[in-house]
């Protein structure tokens, strides 16, 4: 229900052109936990039990896509999944697109093997390289999933997890996500009609009208961490455990 939510919003800003996907930027906040799965020793909090929210954002800062792991995940395994969680999201043209042009992303994420997964994907990596580059030129467009990740930690929810389950916690970073993309929606309305597709037209027209709009289809996957099976990719439990590469500690 709150992936529909969020994938209904982003549609909306899509079709009304608010949307840059020019480039995306991805990164990652850590959320203390005290109980549940999913929840690892966190190297950057003296190893207490916490979570990871790892967010990616459009051009503009709004959040495209979220996946919740463990804390001690590093951020470096995560970049294909969290960028093949994109979902297909509408544009002024009437179809859909997942892909952005260019990655910004920090030191934490740079690997031989994320830049090759993006040249598979056509998409242009902007990744500070460890020991040779400073991220603090790509700050200059970072610096806008550094804002949204703010937005999302003024959440009261996200200052301590209690929720046990990771699929209650997950549920409240996507309304989060939701919440943070609908306001961004009531402030900017979009470009006049005329210069938007007939489907947005008709869009607005039904909001107008009071006609019920029409539901979306089901998003494949439905896992608990991403929309596309990153939960069972990462070959982690649905409950506590340990995963072969990255511990994940949890409470029983």
């Amino acid at each position: 229900m709150f992936e529909q939510l969020h994938l209904d919003v982003l549609d909306q800003l899509g079709e009304r052109g608010r949307l840059d996907w020019s480039r995306a930027s991805i990164d990652s906040m850590s959320v203390r936990a005290k109980r549940g799965d999913h929840v690892g020793a966190n190297p950057v909090d003296r190893s207490k039990p916490g979570s990871k929210i790892q967010l990616a954002c459009e051009g503009r800062g709004l959040p495209l896509t979220a996946v919740v792991t463990a804390a001690n995940i590093p951020d470096v395994t995560m970049l294909e999944g969290v960028v093949d969680d994109i979902p297909p999201i509408r544009t002024p043209s009437g179809r859909r697109r997942a892909r952005p042009g260019k990655l910004d992303a920090d030191k934490g994420y740079d690997s031989a093997a994320n830049r090759a997964y993006l040249r598979r994907r056509r998409i242009t990596a902007r990744i500070a390289r460890r020991g040779i580059e400073s991220s603090i030129r790509l700050g200059r467009h970072r610096w806008k999933v550094e804002r949204a990740l703010s937005w999302v930690s003024c959440y009261r929810r996200f200052g301590v997890r209690w929720d046990r389950g990771s699929e209650r916690f997950f549920a409240f970073v996507l309304l989060a996500c939701a919440l943070t993309c609908f306001n961004r929606r009531a402030c900017h309305p979009g470009p006049p009609a005329g210069r938007r597709s007939a489907a947005a037209a008709s869009r607005d027209q039904q909001i107008n009208s009071g006609v019920p709009e029409p539901a979306f289809a089901d998003v494949p996957g439905g896992s608990l961490l991403g929309k596309r099976g990153l939960f069972l990719k990462l070959g982690l439990s649905e409950g506590h455990g340990t995963n072969r590469r990255w511990p994940v500690s949890g409470s029983s």
